[in-house]
């Protein structure tokens, strides 16, 4: 039983682990990769979009956090490159091999036993639902980036208590 519980909770560490990981790594990846962005054109831009879209952002909104939509540009360009020179997809077998894994885990969580009828029910009610598809798919994406970084970068590993977990300085 002990056994089980620290299989268990190594688990749910690694996720949190992995997941720490993969922010830090994008944020030093924005931090240290250097290229202009045209932040006129997207400023006006983004003042266009928010005077169309009855305000749900104003322009002024549009000033004030242009720093973080900027971070968010420049995440998606470098993110783009990344795919794009590592030839990074996630195919329907990954993602139907996911789902299978994320539906037994959710029933698992609530200690329902899954038969094989509830399974064939909740497949099919999770991909017939392009949301839930879609949050699937980006999971799989970011686990598939975290491991190239995991390759690519040099890592420092350092155990900590799991208090002081998120309160690890970069």
């Amino acid at each position: 039983f002990r056994a089980l519980i620290k299989t268990d909770l190594e688990k749910r560490y690694e996720a949190d682990s992995d997941h720490k990981f993969y922010n830090d790594a994008v944020a030093h990846l924005i931090k240290t990769t250097n290229f202009e962005l045209p932040d006129e054109f997207l400023k006006r831009y983004m003042k266009i979009i928010a005077s169309e879209t009855n305000g749900k952002m104003s322009i002024e909104d549009v000033e004030s956090n242009y720093p973080k939509y900027q971070e968010g540009y420049k995440w998606q360009m470098i993110e783009n490159k990344i795919v794009k020179d590592n030839n990074l997809s996630v195919n329907q077998e990954e993602l139907f091999e996911f789902s299978k894994e994320y539906i037994v885990e959710q029933y698992m969580r609530y200690g329902v036993q899954l038969t094989e009828e509830m399974f064939e029910k909740a497949i099919k009610e999770l991909f017939s639902n392009e949301k839930e598809i879609k949050n699937i798919r980006d999971i799989l994406f970011v686990k598939k980036m975290t491991e190239l970084f995991k390759s690519k970068f040099t890592l420092q590993i350092e155990e900590v208590d799991y208090d002081d977990f998120f309160n690890v300085k970069n």
